[in-house]
């Protein structure tokens, strides 16, 4: 049995997903958003959990799941996150993008090594920032983005996410240009 690494409680999607997780840590405390329409009484929860324990956001690498981890952050405020890359969490039939569909092996690695805190988003990482590391506005952009979204576990980002990110989990530029070498 894997001993639980983290004392947060897990917020996912769907009771497929907190099944999921509790195939890897049997023991970790999960909540469910019930999908992209997340009640009040649910935010609310998630607030006194935030206060109480601390939450890790482990949502779908889709359009819902950053739109719920965006609801969520701005009820309860900064909070830890995971992200899947969207390539790892396919379902066999390749109909369906879902934490339920990602190897057992990934949520482990992604919960013990990937969890990232959020700050209040700051100005770190500039638009000139970007075009300089050739991260927006060239045609290799979006190749270097994937470069720096797998490095550093952010999920597949546009330019605009990417620098959201990297700004609201305090990701130096240093680190940024070691990983474009």
């Amino acid at each position: 049995m894997n001993k639980v690494p983290f004392k947060e409680i897990i917020v996912v999607e769907g009771h497929h997903d907190a099944a999921k997780i509790k195939q890897v840590y049997p023991n970790a405390e999960t909540v469910t958003t019930n999908g992209a329409e997340i009640s009040i009484k649910t935010l609310k929860l998630l607030e006194k959990l935030q206060y109480e324990r601390g939450l890790i956001l482990m949502l779908d690498p889709d359009y819902p799941g950053e739109r719920i981890r965006h609801q969520i952050n701005q009820y309860v405020g900064p909070t830890k996150h995971v992200f899947l890359p969207k390539h790892k969490c396919i379902s066999s039939n390749k109909k369906k993008i879902g934490i339920e569909h990602a190897d057992y092996k990934v949520i482990k690695e992604s919960l013990e090594k990937h969890v990232h805190i959020s700050h209040k988003e700051g100005k770190h990482i500039t638009i000139e920032d970007m075009i300089r590391l050739r991260l927006t506005l060239t045609e290799d952009a979006k190749e270097r983005r994937k470069r720096v979204c797998d490095a550093f576990y952010l999920g597949d980002c546009n330019a605009k996410t990417l620098r959201k990110r990297l700004n609201m989990f305090e990701i130096s530029k240093e680190a940024i240009e070691e990983v474009l070498k």
